[in-house]
Parts: C-alpha cells; structure tokens; sequence
C-alpha cells in the first residue's frame, strides 16, 4: 500500500523531536506494508466518512482510505493523544 503524508501531516511531523517523528513514519511504514494495515487502526466513531486512527505510543496518525479501494494511506493529522481527538 502507498503511504501520502498531507501538507498538515508533514507540518507537524516536522515540528516533532526528529527521534519521534522518525519512529511515527517508521510506524507509518510498517503499517502501510502489512496485507491489511486497518487490523492495526481503530475507526473514528461519529464520521460519516471512513476515518481511522493508528496508534504509535503517545502520539496518533489520524487517516483515510482513498478512492473506495484500500491502495493509499492517506495520513491526515500526526497529534499527541491528548490532542488528537479535538
């Protein structure tokens, strides 16, 4: 599966400590690479659309599938969980 970090997602990657953000897209990679990487995700309940959060220690990849078919892993948002869910 393809991974695409958003415009916002990569913002906030790149105002992370570099050893975080490096474990969060080493995590984000590895998810992409599993037959189906929605058996490590929980969906957001309360969205109409299909939003998933992938959980990486303290830190939460906020994401969606693209085009109705599970080809791209789309990561909307990188957020401490204290922050992720506002």
């Amino acid at each position: 599966m393809k991974l695409e970090y958003s415009h916002k997602a990569r913002n906030e990657l790149d105002h992370l400590p570099e050893a975080i953000a490096d474990r969060i897209q080493d995590k984000m990679d590895w998810f992409a690479e599993q037959q189906n990487p929605l058996d490590f995700a929980k969906p957001l309940v309360g969205i109409q659309e299909k939003i998933y959060r992938f959980r990486i220690g303290d830190y939460r990849a906020i994401c969606t599938i693209q085009s109705g078919v599970i080809s791209i892993l789309f990561v909307l948002a990188v957020k401490h969980r204290s922050q992720a869910y506002d």
